[in-house]
């Protein structure tokens, strides 16, 4: 089961790079565990299967309807419900 939380949409956007972000202590939260699967996306890089994309987008689509899809979203659910 999915957690979804009113701004899982904005923590994807900002995960992947683009500005509007979600809660500070989730974003916190998220910068102190997180950094290494941060890092490889930010360099446009899949943290699980650790496949290069041309743009943050293809990434985004990756991981929200890819290969990584239910990886990502455990990831994601890990992280929400972390605090």
């Amino acid at each position: 089961m999915r957690a979804r939380l009113m701004f899982e949409k904005p923590l994807i956007r900002w995960i992947c790079g683009f500005k509007p972000h979600p809660p500070m202590r989730c974003v916190k939260y998220l910068l102190r565990k997180h950094t290494v699967e941060l890092m490889m996306i930010r360099r446009n890089q899949c943290p699980f299967c650790g496949r290069r994309f041309k743009g943050r987008t293809y990434l985004m689509t990756h991981l929200r309807k890819g290969k990584c899809k239910a990886a990502f979203y455990d990831w994601l659910e890990e992280v929400m419900s972390a605090y």
